[in-house]
Formats: C-alpha cells, sequence, structure tokens
C-alpha cells in the first residue's frame, strides 16, 4: 500500500509539473497574440500615415493642374476672341496685323507643348507613385497573411500536441489510481484542463480570424482611396483639340 501510495503521489507531483508546463504555455502564447497586436497596430499607423501623404500630394498636384488648366482656357478664350472676331466682321484682317497673329499662334502652340510636356510628365510621376504604394501594400499584407498563417499552424500543432499528452497522461492516471477510488477526481481534473485548452484555442482562432478580417478590409478601404486620374485624361484631350483647331488656322 505504501509504495501504491508513494507511486500515486510521483504521479500527482509530474501531473502538476506538466500542468505548471501547460500554464507556462498558454501564458507565453498569451504574450505573443499581445506582440503579435501590437505589431499590427504599428503596421496600421504606418501605412495610414503613407496613405495620407499620397493623398496630400495628390491634392497638390490636383491644385496645380487646375491652375495651369485654367489660364490655358483663359488663353484658348483669348485666341478664339481673335479667331472668331474677323468672321463675324466678314473682313480681312490688315497685314500689318498677320504677323502679329502668328507670332501670337505660335507662342501659344509651344506654350500648349510645354504645358502638355509638364501634364504627362506629371501624370506619369502620379501613376509611379500610386503604382509603387499599391504594390508596397500589397506585398505587406501578403507576408502579414503569411506569417499568420504560419502562426496559426504552429500553435494548432502545439495544441494537438498538448491534447495528445494530457490524454497520454490521463490514461496513465487511470490506470494508476483506479483502484483507490480516484478516477472520478482526476477525470474531473482533466476535463477541466482540457476545457481551459480548448476555450485558450478557440479565443485564439477568433483572434487571429478579426485580425485577417481587418487587413482584409484595409486592403479594400486602400484600392477605394487611389486616386483618378481621370481628370487629367480630360484636360490633355482638350490640350490636344485646341492643338488641332491651331494648326487648322
Amino acid at each position: 500500500i505504501s509504495q501504491l501510495e508513494q507511486e500515486i503521489s510521483e504521479k500527482k507531483a509530474a501531473f502538476e509539473k506538466e500542468n505548471g508546463d501547460l500554464k507556462a504555455s498558454n501564458s507565453e502564447l498569451e504574450n505573443s497574440l499581445e506582440l503579435l497586436k501590437d505589431e499590427y497596430e504599428r503596421c496600421e499607423d504606418y501605412w495610414h500615415e503613407k496613405l495620407h501623404e499620397a493623398r496630400e500630394l495628390y491634392e497638390q498636384d490636383k491644385a496645380d493642374m487646375d491652375e495651369k488648366f485654367h489660364d490655358l482656357l483663359q488663353k484658348i478664350k483669348e485666341y478664339e476672341d481673335l479667331v472668331m472676331h474677323p468672321m463675324v466682321n466678314e473682313r480681312l484682317p490688315p497685314i500689318e496685323e498677320r504677323a502679329s497673329l502668328e507670332r501670337q499662334v505660335t507662342d501659344l502652340e509651344e506654350e500648349c507643348v510645354v504645358l502638355r510636356k509638364e501634364l504627362t510628365s506629371v501624370r506619369m510621376d502620379q501613376e509611379t507613385v500610386i503604382n509603387t504604394y499599391q504594390r508596397s501594400y500589397e506585398n505587406k499584407l501578403k507576408d502579414e497573411c503569411a506569417n499568420l498563417e504560419q502562426q496559426v499552424s504552429a500553435l494548432s500543432k502545439k495544441c494537438q500536441e498538448y491534447e495528445n499528452r494530457l490524454s497520454s497522461l490521463a490514461e496513465e492516471e487511470r490506470s494508476t489510481v483506479e483502484e483507490n477510488g480516484m478516477v472520478d477526481m482526476m477525470k474531473e481534473r482533466i476535463k477541466q484542463l482540457e476545457l481551459q485548452l480548448k476555450s485558450q484555442e478557440e479565443k485564439f482562432r477568433q483572434t487571429v480570424t478579426q485580425l485577417e478580417a481587418t487587413l482584409k478590409e484595409r486592403e479594400v478601404l486602400y484600392k477605394k482611396s487611389i486616386p483618378d486620374v481621370s481628370d487629367c485624361k480630360k484636360k490633355v484631350k482638350i490640350f490636344s483639340t485646341w492643338m488641332d483647331l491651331s494648326r487648322m488656322l
């Protein structure tokens, strides 16, 4: 009997040590989850700042292009007035004004060419910046998702190992203490540990799912926030029309 009691005491001590190890592992998992949350928040702040900088750059470029476009419309209006005025009066301009008008047309054509080059350069720079930010953000999201999947897989394996160890330990305890009436107590204890492990695993899975959903939402919001460059295309089309009109004249 004393030998059996000694074996039971040894098994109980081993079980308590195993329980302590499981609690320590659980604490490490919780700390890892907190670190993952902090890293995600830092990443979110970083990309939010980058998006804000990209929007400010786009607004500044748009304001500059609007100003140039307004000046060009004023010049086009003046040019149309110069062209339409002789048609209304149905008379040819004097010879003295023809050279001046040609110089004005030449100057306007040269200025229009310069403005078209500037607009093309601004549009290319803007598209390059947007594409760069988009590729960088997509690569960052892919890396974070891959890391999350690896961590979830590793934690799932650990949980499975813990469950297997608990099952093995439970079988050993059942075979050892079955004759002394301690089966019910050990079963209850094992059930409690299994429930605790399952609860922790479920909470962690829910947290990871929420993080992945948040990452997907951020990606969708980023794609929606990409500025539209259709205004530049419309303005270039207007410049092309004006150039065709100047060539006809």
